[in-house]
């Protein structure tokens, strides 16, 4: 590898018949009055002399370039030259001298570009992608990690990518981007079992019930491998976690209703009319408003009415009551619509049973340093998410005001929020949502009270843009859409190069642009601890799950064979018993005719009605 073309104080040319560059791999530069100078490579191509050489800011260099590799020995006429251009990450007081030699670093040359914490104090994510070359490493950064190969759990060769969580301090926040099968979720769950050996509480919310770290990955060295089991809490919204209505403030049953359907400004004077904090029920508060709505739509009977005079018994008991709430908020909520809006609202968050539980388990579980996995439908997700949100994040930032005061409060320990789909919760465009409000308030402030993100979407392009500009770090793995891979441009300091590649990634390597980095690293993800309980192959469980009901249908035949198709429909109910279900005549015809197809039954003319079916001898 030697310097051609025109060299600068921080940019060259390398060029090389033998050695395939890669972009961002490091390389030293030997410089005869310099010394050593450590560079990256930002771009790479072969040439030849019938392929122009231009790089990606326009500059159009190829017969400067074509005459210095001739004057140098190379043989464009008859072999390929591989070009880099090199990013100097040391400054040169002058111009790299052209012809100077370059080679591959060893580890302890760079050692300080590439781990900047050590195993103990960061999060192992995997291994620098084209680190395998810088040989041997010391033992404190050896077997860390395995890597997946066609799916089996193999040694890690190369640098382990360290990422130094304690620098989200400074640089906070965390985007995990990547389509559908890009390794997204699976980086993601390496990310969370990091968090979780580092017993970092996290609050992680699971759309598709993926979150889940019991089961062991099959094949993971037993020095390698953890047991994360006592490290997590997964709470179904409804079951286990939910909302107490008596610890409800009016901001929070109002930010509540507006997540099931935008409210108006009179709709929200009403609630903060009605309700009171504390003392209302879920089911007086609903009373509260069914009767302040049917005064309303029988207005004369309760406006000066003697009707009390011919009612008793239940009757008059539900008219004084009515009447009683009529006189008492009346005068100051009385827009019939605003009320049915509030009520048809309130119940459809009584619908989805989240007033039957308290936040209790969860917050117990950040307290003790776990991971809580909330787990339910993305709608009612995105409904619980903004509440129990806020409910953390300001029992936290309550906290530290009180500290930062010398004041006494309660503890509440720092924490990440952790989300798939995030475009679902915070999206982009004019309209406010619940979440999306909370969310973006922690993504420019939580930095100070100790409290992250970690977003993981398929869609940049959709999440909203203030949060997406507070990503510090971003993890991005394959991206196939134009309007994304744009955002991610604007967002990282990716090249052209790194995002013309981005539609063909591999799955499982990502792309990690932070600025405690300074710069974008190519990462293999490591192979996860714990199995995610929807690995299996759709079309493999489609194949056993038809080879079970085969089986189980074939035993049910066989005791009737030989079978003739003319006393099918006799035999029926019996077959169907043995199933436990009905069965169409149709559904064991076209049984049978699959069986003669494999080779196991016979299938022969029984008369001109028919056929029988017997077992192959």
């Amino acid at each position: 590898m030697r310097v051609i073309g025109i060299s600068t104080q921080q940019f060259v040319y390398l060029a090389s018949e033998k050695k395939k560059f890669s972009v961002n791999e490091i390389l030293i530069v030997e410089d005869p009055d310099l010394g050593n100078l450590r560079g990256v490579v930002i771009e790479a191509k072969s040439l030849n002399r019938y392929l122009p050489l231009s790089f990606e800011k326009g500059a159009v260099l190829d017969q400067k370039v074509l005459e210095s590799l001739t004057k140098l020995g190379f043989n464009l006429g008859e072999e390929e030259v591989n070009i880099a251009y090199v990013r100097l990450l040391d400054t040169a007081s002058f111009p790299i001298k052209v012809g100077a030699s370059a080679r591959i670093p060893t580890f302890a040359e760079v050692s300080d570009l590439l781990v900047r914490q050590t195993p103990d104090k960061g999060l192992i994510l995997g291994e620098i992608a084209g680190s395998e070359a810088l040989g041997p490493l010391p033992p404190e950064y050896s077997n860390l990690y395995c890597l997946l190969e066609n799916n089996e759990p193999v040694a890690g060769r190369g640098v382990p990518f360290i990422f130094d969580y304690r620098s989200m301090a400074d640089y906070p926040h965390v985007g995990i981007f990547g389509g559908s099968g890009s390794g997204k979720s699976f980086g993601l769950r390496v990310f969370l079992e990091e968090l979780m050996a580092k017993k970092i509480p996290c609050l992680v919310f699971d759309p598709h019930g993926e979150m889940e770290f019991s089961e062991p990955y099959p094949g993971i060295p037993k020095e390698i491998a953890r047991d994360y089991r006592e490290r997590y809490l997964a709470l179904k919204i409804g079951e286990e976690v939910g909302i107490r209505f008596s610890d409800l403030t009016t901001p929070e049953l109002i930010s509540l209703l507006n997540s099931i359907s935008g409210i108006s400004e009179s709709m929200e004077s009403a609630v903060e009319a009605l309700f009171e904090p504390g003392r209302d029920s879920e089911i007086t508060f609903s009373d509260k408003l069914k009767a302040l709505i049917e005064a309303l739509e029988n207005e004369k009977q309760f406006k000066g009415s003697t009707l009390s005079d011919y009612l008793e018994g239940e009757a008059l008991k539900r008219y004084l009551y009515v009447r009683d709430i009529y006189e008492k908020y009346g005068y100051r909520v009385n827009q019939y619509q605003s009320l049915k809006g509030i009520l048809w609202r309130f119940e459809s968050l009584r619908a989805k049973n989240l007033f039957s539980k308290s936040v209790s388990l969860a917050e117990s579980a950040l307290l003790q340093r776990k991971t809580v996995v909330i787990r339910g439908n993305l709608s009612l997700l995105k409904i619980y998410s903004a509440y129990i949100i806020r409910k953390m994040y300001y029992a936290r930032r309550n906290y530290v005001d009180l500290r930062t005061f010398g004041e006494a409060g309660e503890y509440f320990p720092p924490f990440f929020i952790v989300t798939d789909e995030a475009h679902n919760f915070a999206p982009k465009g004019d309209k406010e949502t619940p979440t999306r409000r909370i969310l973006r308030e922690i993504a420019q402030e939580g930095r100070k009270y100790g409290v992250f993100l970690t977003l993981a979407t398929q869609r940049p392009a959709l999440l909203d843009e203030t949060i997406t500009a507070q990503l510090s770090t971003k993890f991005i793995f394959r991206t196939v859409r134009a309007t994304d891979i744009g955002t991610i441009r604007e967002e990282t300091d990716i090249t052209g190069e790194e995002a013309a590649k981005l539609p063909y990634l591999p799955s499982g390597l990502a792309y990690i642009s932070s600025a405690w980095i300074g710069r974008t690293i190519p990462v293999k993800i490591r192979a996860t601890h714990t199995k995610s309980p929807y690995t299996e192959n759709p079309f493999d469980e489609l194949i056993e799950q038809g080879s079970k009901a085969d089986e189980k249908l074939f035993a049910a035949i066989k005791k009737f064979l030989p079978l003739k198709t003319t006393s099918l429909n006799a035999l029926l109910p019996y077959i169907g018993d043995e199933l436990g279900k009905e069965i169409s005549y149709d559904e064991v015809l076209t049984f049978l005719n699959d069986q003669v197809e494999k080779g196991i039954l016979i299938k022969t003319d029984h008369n001109p009605f028919g056929y029988e079916y017997a077992l192959k001898e």
